[in-house]
């Protein structure tokens, strides 16, 4: 019951306050789900869950978008090629060499850019790209953040955000829908890497990704409810808080 309801929270979070806030998984794995029930977790079992937590979510909210034709399928099915082989090749060779030192750091990294990106506003892109160099790019970033994803579980495609809106010149709405869109494949694809190694965490895992997409499907009418102002300040100070957590961590463990 305790990863059901720590899975709906996530759901409900990530599904309202959008891009980022997926991450708040982590910290809940590491640090109050041992505080409840007396038993720490590894990092192996919380990447597996995360990851898992990751496709349920992504997977339910990818069908509003879809619906909501919010998705180029044709143009994004590069980024989705190299997110997932990154994902794949991470999940598969490195993942399960991961000690708690490296795992925090990553994602501590990810976290920061995550709040400085959140941070800033979003005005009406003025650069004209070069097409084929903005592909390259693009493709690359993305390969980087599914080989962070098969590392820690969540990769951060906040950081991929800017990049579309300013660069690729896709609306804010539009860049959310690819970025789910394209989350689902690399959380995907780093679960099959890791079913070999028996390193999934299946029942703990399904648990949490089950409350994960109950918290997505119930979200929408919630955040219909809730300024926009709110919902990106409770984003950044939950961001904050992680991070100051995770810097106190790092310091005890160094």
């Amino acid at each position: 019951m305790i990863l059901i309801s720590i899975g709906v929270i996530c759901g409900l979070i990530a599904s309202i306050l959008g891009a980022g806030s997926s991450m708040l998984v982590v910290p809940l794995l590491e640090y109050v789900y041992p505080s409840l029930v007396g038993e720490s977790l590894t990092v192996q079992t919380i990447t597996s869950a995360a990851l898992v937590l990751t496709l349920f979510s992504t997977g339910a909210a990818t069908v509003r978008h879809h619906f909501a034709k919010r998705i180029p399928y044709k143009k994004v099915i590069f980024y989705v090629l190299f997110g997932s082989i990154g994902s794949f090749l991470s999940s598969m060779f490195l993942a399960e060499h991961v000690n708690q030192l490296v795992f925090l750091s990553l994602f501590l990294f990810i976290a920061i850019i995550s709040l400085t990106f959140n941070l800033i506003p979003f005005r009406k892109p003025n650069i004209d790209p070069n097409q084929r160099l903005s592909m390259i790019f693009g493709m690359g970033l993305m390969f980087f953040l599914g080989v962070v994803t098969g590392v820690i579980g969540v990769g951060g495609m906040i950081l991929i955000i800017p990049y579309m809106v300013y660069v690729l010149h896709y609306s804010l709405k539009t860049t959310i829908a690819i970025t789910t869109f394209t989350g689902v494949f690399i959380s995907l694809f780093a679960i099959i890497a890791r079913i070999p190694s028996g390193s999934m965490e299946w029942e703990f895992a399904i648990l949490l990704g089950v409350g994960g997409l109950v918290g997505g499907l119930i979200a929408p009418s919630l955040s219909a409810k809730i300024p926009d102002a709110i919902l990106k300040l409770s984003l950044n100070t939950l961001l904050f808080i992680i991070i100051m957590t995770v810097i106190v961590d790092l310091i005890s463990i160094v």
